[in-house]
């Protein structure tokens, strides 16, 4: 746990934020400028790695087609999970990629984020 905080502290400065203020829980998340979230969840064995994005429309839709490219990658280094969440603020869609605990690293979480980020920008061009 407290691996996965100092690579979580070394990334927010990383990307030029102070977050002095680190929980215990496991679960760490944070707002970028664009409005999305950037999240790090410590699990058994494996830590997640999650990108949520508001949707403003077709949200099901958006969702099954993320959910179908996912379904065609075969490669296990670079599974995704999709996810829809539904909150008082809107529907997201959620992106998550799993690292193994003993791999977090700063580095590791900003090459997931990377990877979510153009994981992403694929599916929709190909969607």
């Amino acid at each position: 746990m407290a691996h996965m905080q100092q690579a979580w502290a070394d990334f927010g400065q990383e990307i030029g934020l102070e977050l002095a203020d680190l929980p215990v829980s496991g679960e760490m998340q944070f707002q970028l400028s664009d409005g999305s979230l950037l999240g790090v969840v410590n699990g058994e064995d494996e830590v997640l790695v999650h990108l949520a994005q508001p949707l403003h429309y077709d949200a099901a839709q958006v969702a099954l087609g993320m959910m179908k490219h996912a379904a065609a990658v075969r490669d296990a280094r670079r599974s995704v999970q999709v996810g829809l969440r539904t909150t008082p603020a809107g529907q997201w869609l959620v992106l998550g990629t799993r690292l193994e605990e003993g791999d977090v690293s700063a580095r590791r979480i900003q090459e997931a984020f990377d990877f979510l980020k153009h994981w992403r920008m694929a599916a929709e061009q190909e969607g």
